[in-house]
């Protein structure tokens, strides 16, 4: 018989910039279509590397916001679907893609 895998709930990049919203690694693997063959620490380092990466290529972006008062990325003006920030998607699709990038280059 087969035991259920139990992953993470949550993973925060390990960072003092709270800027950007936490990855979720259970809908990252979820969104890569990954199975049990990519153990939790090694998707967790992926999304580490790929969080950094995103974050670096941002930074000038993020800094403007900051500069004018933005503290979280959600709070920055933009259309909503479902009531998610099209900013907040396409963070979540750049760490998902480089995260993707990661685990398989």
């Amino acid at each position: 018989m087969n035991t259920p895998i139990t992953y993470a709930p949550t993973f925060h990049c390990p960072t003092d910039d709270t800027f950007w919203p936490p990855v979720n690694l259970r809908q990252l693997r979820d969104a890569l279509s990954l199975n049990s063959t990519i153990s939790e620490a090694r998707l967790k380092i992926a999304a580490l590397g790929a969080t950094s990466k995103v974050n670096k290529t941002l930074a000038a972006w993020r800094f403007n916001f900051r500069q004018q008062g933005y503290v979280h990325l959600e709070h920055v003006p933009a259309p909503s679907i479902d009531d998610c920030s099209i900013l907040v998607t396409y963070y979540i699709n750049a760490t998902e893609t480089t995260t993707a990038l990661e685990l398989f280059h």
